[in-house]
């Protein structure tokens, strides 16, 4: 072998060494699953929002109207758009079934008004309306067994931007699950027409405007 090889060979040896230690670097730093989970070789986690509910809500206040489900009420200003105070117990990400779970062991709770906004997160994810319509049922019967003097709202999905085909099929879902709970079924849909954020998933302002001005006629007010 001649001296270029030779030098060739070594330094592709050093080179291949330094890359083995730095992915064992960066492995032993983010972790194995993390990394498989980025490379898409095993499915990703999902949060445990039970926990993240018990961390973030436990010790807090309650409020004569309770709002339960996904980013769509964690992000509202909800005291502003409703002109009272509320307990909004939002989780970003979670889907139907994940927010009914957050419910397991909660106290109960004297509200008079809980609203329900969840089910963009399953319909997005591909979850077939018979799962969605199980999930809300589900979720709605907890709810009432621990709120048992509220009224329970359900909202329709917005009219988000993805995965479109599956919207109104969720929304006969969710429809369906409030009838047979004896929830309110509430329409959003036409009060959210052109008030969809840049993302094409979340309310904007004026979004959360026209639901407030929406709902606030049909609740209670903030004491009795």
């Amino acid at each position: 072998m001649s001296r270029f090889w030779k030098i060739t060979l070594i330094l592709s040896l050093l080179l291949n060494a330094i890359l083995v230690a730095g992915a064992a670097s960066f492995i032993a730093e983010r972790g194995a699953r993390a990394v498989a989970e980025d490379l898409g070789v095993v499915e990703p986690r999902r949060p445990d929002f039970a926990f993240i509910a018990e961390e973030r809500f436990v010790g807090l206040p309650s409020a004569a109207a309770v709002l339960i489900g996904d980013s769509q009420i964690e992000d509202g200003p909800w005291s502003e758009v409703l002109e009272r105070p509320v307990a909004n117990r939002g989780l970003f990400g979670a889907t139907i079934s994940e927010i009914e779970s957050t419910l397991r062991g909660a106290e109960p709770s004297e509200a008079h008004s809980v609203l329900i906004w969840a089910g963009t997160n399953d319909a997005v994810g591909g979850a077939g309306p018979e799962q969605i319509e199980r999930d809300m049922r589900q979720l709605i019967a907890a709810v009432m067994s621990r709120m048992p003097r509220a009224e329970v709202f359900v909202l329709s999905l917005p009219p988000v931007e993805w995965n479109t085909e599956s919207i109104p099929r969720s929304n006969q879902a969710l429809e369906s699950a409030a009838d047979h709970e004896g929830a309110r079924w509430v329409d959003v849909t036409g009060a959210l027409q052109g008030k969809i954020a840049h993302d094409g998933l979340h309310i904007s302002g004026e979004g959360y405007q026209a639901v407030g001005d929406l709902l606030g006629p049909m609740l209670p007010g903030a004491e009795d």
